[in-house]
Order: C-alpha cells, then structure tokens, then sequence
C-alpha cells in the first residue's frame, strides 16, 4: 500500500499485531496504535489532522477485519 502522509511499522507477537501510526511532522508526529488480532481490530488515540486521520482510516479498511 502507498501510503502518502503516514508511517506504519509492525510488530508481530505470536496471533497479535500491533501497526504504530506516526504522523508527520506536519501532523506533530503524533501516533496511534492499531491493534489486530486473528478476528477484529482495536484503534488506541487517533491522529489530528484529517488527512491523515483519512489515509489511517483507509489502511485500516485494507486490513479487512472489523474495528
């Protein structure tokens, strides 16, 4: 995926993967986590700016589980 604004990184634990979302420096680097299990997914914090919170949310949609 091609991502223009955000920046995900992965750390996979077993059944479990947590995406951290960092935003730029635009956005004040904020972060969010993406926590995704076999069947659904969990959203901690959200970002500012709506077009990353937009690009979050199609990232999201491309998983294909749940929130």
């Amino acid at each position: 995926m091609n991502l223009e604004f955000i920046t995900v990184k992965k750390v996979e634990s077993g059944p479990v993967t947590i995406h951290c979302i960092q935003a730029p420096e635009s956005g004040e680097m904020v972060n969010a986590q993406l926590i995704e299990t076999p069947n659904k997914l969990l959203l901690i914090d959200a970002l500012l700016l709506k077009p990353h919170a937009d690009e979050l949310r199609t990232y999201i949609e491309s998983l294909g589980k749940p929130l």
